[in-house]
Protein backbone atom coordinates (compact mmCIF):
# COMPACT_ATOMS: atom_id res chain seq x y z
CA UNK A 1 0.00 0.00 0.00
CA UNK A 2 2.90 2.34 0.97
CA UNK A 3 4.65 1.82 -2.30
CA UNK A 4 1.40 2.72 -4.46
CA UNK A 5 0.94 5.96 -2.22
CA UNK A 6 4.36 7.03 -3.18
CA UNK A 7 4.07 6.16 -6.53
CA UNK A 8 0.61 8.71 -6.92
CA UNK A 9 2.79 11.02 -4.93
CA UNK A 10 5.43 11.41 -6.99
CA UNK A 11 3.57 11.07 -10.11
CA UNK A 12 0.90 14.20 -8.86
CA UNK A 13 4.20 16.16 -7.52
CA UNK A 14 5.74 15.49 -11.70
CA UNK A 15 2.16 17.16 -12.73
CA UNK A 16 2.75 20.22 -10.24
CA UNK A 17 6.21 20.49 -11.49
CA UNK A 18 4.98 20.34 -15.27
CA UNK A 19 2.70 22.78 -14.76
CA UNK A 20 5.10 25.02 -13.07
CA UNK A 21 7.33 24.80 -16.02
CA UNK A 22 4.30 25.25 -18.65
CA UNK A 23 3.27 28.36 -16.91
CA UNK A 24 7.19 29.95 -16.51
CA UNK A 25 7.29 29.75 -20.38
CA UNK A 26 3.85 30.64 -21.34
CA UNK A 27 5.02 33.95 -18.63
CA UNK A 28 8.70 34.19 -20.74
CA UNK A 29 6.90 34.39 -24.09
CA UNK A 30 3.98 36.88 -23.14
CA UNK A 31 7.22 39.02 -21.24
CA UNK A 32 9.54 38.61 -24.39
CA UNK A 33 6.61 40.08 -26.22
CA UNK A 34 6.24 43.80 -24.36
CA UNK A 35 7.64 47.02 -25.46
CA UNK A 36 10.68 47.92 -23.35
CA UNK A 37 9.24 50.56 -21.92
CA UNK A 38 6.17 48.18 -20.47
CA UNK A 39 8.91 45.46 -18.96
CA UNK A 40 10.58 48.74 -17.25
CA UNK A 41 6.99 49.79 -16.03
CA UNK A 42 6.71 46.24 -15.21
CA UNK A 43 9.22 45.45 -13.34
CA UNK A 44 9.49 49.35 -11.23
CA UNK A 45 5.79 48.23 -10.44
CA UNK A 46 7.14 45.27 -8.51
CA UNK A 47 8.98 47.39 -6.41
CA UNK A 48 5.84 47.88 -4.14
CA UNK A 49 4.69 44.37 -3.98
CA UNK A 50 5.10 41.64 -1.55
CA UNK A 51 4.97 37.85 -2.21
CA UNK A 52 6.58 34.86 -3.06
CA UNK A 53 5.55 35.26 -6.51
CA UNK A 54 7.38 38.75 -6.95
CA UNK A 55 10.78 36.85 -7.47
CA UNK A 56 10.06 35.12 -9.94
CA UNK A 57 8.12 37.78 -11.70
CA UNK A 58 11.18 40.09 -11.36
CA UNK A 59 13.65 37.03 -12.14
CA UNK A 60 11.49 37.30 -16.14
CA UNK A 61 11.28 40.27 -16.60
CA UNK A 62 15.37 41.23 -15.89
CA UNK A 63 16.27 38.08 -18.63
CA UNK A 64 13.86 39.85 -20.85
CA UNK A 65 15.53 43.09 -20.28
CA UNK A 66 19.39 41.53 -20.26
CA UNK A 67 18.15 40.23 -23.70
CA UNK A 68 16.94 43.22 -24.72
CA UNK A 69 19.74 45.55 -24.38
CA UNK A 70 22.68 43.37 -22.27
CA UNK A 71 25.09 46.95 -21.93
CA UNK A 72 22.09 48.71 -20.21
CA UNK A 73 21.58 45.61 -18.19
CA UNK A 74 24.86 45.33 -17.44
CA UNK A 75 25.43 48.97 -16.19
CA UNK A 76 22.16 48.52 -14.09
CA UNK A 77 23.44 45.49 -12.43
CA UNK A 78 26.71 47.28 -11.51
CA UNK A 79 25.30 50.25 -10.05
CA UNK A 80 25.78 50.71 -6.32
CA UNK A 81 23.47 53.45 -5.91
CA UNK A 82 20.67 52.29 -3.46
CA UNK A 83 18.59 54.80 -4.90
CA UNK A 84 18.67 53.40 -8.35
CA UNK A 85 19.12 49.61 -7.91
CA UNK A 86 15.36 48.96 -8.06
CA UNK A 87 14.87 51.74 -11.36
CA UNK A 88 15.84 50.40 -14.49
CA UNK A 89 14.39 53.11 -16.46
CA UNK A 90 17.52 54.78 -15.03
CA UNK A 91 19.63 52.62 -17.46
CA UNK A 92 17.02 51.60 -20.47
CA UNK A 93 17.11 54.43 -22.50
CA UNK A 94 14.80 53.59 -24.74
CA UNK A 95 11.99 53.21 -21.74
CA UNK A 96 12.52 57.28 -21.68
Amino acid sequence: MRTIERRRASVGQGLVINMQNELMNKMRATVAALPLANLVEAFELTNAKQGEEVPVVRGVLMDALEARDAAAFEAWMDCTDPALMDLPSRFFTAAH
